[in-house]
């Protein structure tokens, strides 16, 4: 069988489910940008315009993505309802990173310009409904709901990166640290006290103290708004 042939029949088996799956796998591991339809191709042992044939283009793609990604995927699954709406909050937000080092894709996901589907808007969902129940008005949950998104892709998309860096962490650390310690002493006094420590961070360190920080704002933000109602709508 030449090779056009077991492309044709292998074409003939291809699902979308099968299209997708290959994809994440390989964005996960290589990047969202390292995937295209020809090297989607060439993994799946079809042409690139099979594989046009279940997906039409990158958008699509990239929604059909987040579709398998997000539609089993819940931040409050587990979570005693019972629980104060902080350890609930806290929880959620821990959830999305260990999530993330599973699938360092769906940072980059969540900010291409693909429609979401709706499994990936089920997130906002559950932040709102916690922030509403900690007493904050509509404006003001959608708000602070979005600030805490924004801030989560971009903790993901750092741990992304360091989950894909080439070199060993260790290395990759020294080399920051070295970059750093070029910096004018005259100028950047504090950064060269902290430089060793400034080169590595992040990971479990970050994750937890930033969740800290949101849960703890959020916490006084409530407060001050029962002690002022006019303060938030």
């Amino acid at each position: 069988m030449s090779s056009e042939q077991r492309k044709r029949v292998a074409a003939r088996g291809l699902t979308q489910q099968a299209v997708v799956q290959r994809a994440i796998e390989m964005s996960d591991s290589e990047g969202l940008d390292a995937v295209t339809f020809r090297r989607l191709g060439e993994a799946l042992g079809v042409s690139a315009m099979a594989v046009h044939r279940h997906v039409a283009d990158r958008n699509g793609l990239h929604t059909a993505m987040l579709a398998a990604l997000m539609e089993d995927f819940d931040v409050l699954a587990g979570v005693a309802a019972h629980l104060p709406w902080t350890e609930r909050l806290r929880a959620a937000l821990l959830a999305i990173h260990d999530y993330n080092r599973r699938h360092p894709v769906l940072a980059e996901l969540l900010l291409t310009d693909a429609p979401r589907p709706p499994a990936a808007w089920r997130t906002t969902e559950r932040l709102l409904g916690l922030l509403r129940e900690a007493g904050l008005g509509s404006a003001r949950a959608s708000d602070v709901a979005g600030i805490i998104m924004q801030q989560q892709v971009a903790l993901l998309l750092h741990e992304a990166r360091a989950l894909r860096d080439a070199p060993p962490p260790e290395v990759a650390a020294r080399r920051r640290e070295l970059q750093l310690l070029d910096l004018p002493g005259d100028a950047f006094r504090n950064i060269l006290a902290s430089a060793h420590h400034l080169a590595r961070g992040g990971g479990a360190t970050w994750r937890t103290l930033a969740t800290d920080i949101i849960v703890r704002g959020i916490a006084s933000l409530v407060a001050d708004d029962r002690a002022d109602p006019g303060s938030g709508a």
